[in-house]
């Protein structure tokens, strides 16, 4: 009967998103893999649902599979998957390359964004239309844990950006970057250090 209503093109959009989406769901779940789960986990938080059994967590996977960014997390946890592209393509003009990236990843917008780094810690969050990259050197950046980059902003260079930092909307970023630090602007100047408001050249 489902097949029937496909054919004749009567299955409602929602009935074709799970259907394109069940592959993904199967790999998902056999999968057991612990990172993606705490990837899923910080996608929850920021959509404030929780999630207490699998059930809630194959249901939060589906919803968010409707969500390119979340396809391209998806991809990149499994790199096998790709072939599935064709079914629910990622977000586009998107490129992320990192051997090692660790778990909590969080890419908000992610249009237009390049992210080719050496390593990236834990719970990471990117935005829209932000350059992680090399400046002539032979590796990208080093990006420690709960560390946030947004919108526009460019991180270049065999650098190394420190726990907990924030770079500003617009930033470029060519230098190392404390821990605990904001910093905005180009020229690069940090705004808050350990949480008291300062004005330093980086």
């Amino acid at each position: 009967m489902l097949w029937l209503r496909l054919r004749s093109g009567r299955a409602s959009a929602e009935t074709r998103s799970l259907l394109n989406h069940l592959p993904h769901v199967v790999i998902y779940a056999l999968a057991r893999n612990p990172t993606f789960n705490a990837d899923l986990d910080r996608w929850a938080v920021r959509a404030k649902i929780e999630l207490k059994t699998l059930g809630d967590r194959l249901r939060f996977f589906l919803r968010s599979m409707r969500e390119p960014e979340f396809r391209s997390l998806f991809y990149y946890r499994f790199p096998k998957a790709k072939l599935l592209r064709f079914l629910a393509p990622g977000s586009p003009a998107f490129y992320f390359y990192c051997a090692s990236t660790g778990p909590g990843l969080y890419i908000q917008h992610g249009f237009s964004t390049i992210v080719v780094a050496r390593r990236i810690g834990a719970n990471f969050h990117v935005n829209q239309m932000v350059t992680i990259g090399v400046n002539g050197t032979a590796y990208g950046p080093t990006i420690g844990d709960n560390v946030t980059i947004r919108v526009g902003a460019i991180v270049v260079g065999e650098i190394e950006i420190g726990d907990h930092a924030t770079i500003g909307a617009g930033a470029v970023i060519t230098k190392d970057v404390p821990p605990n630090c904001v910093v905005v602007g180009n020229p690069a100047v940090i705004i808050n250090r350990d949480g008291v408001k300062v004005n330093e050249r980086l």
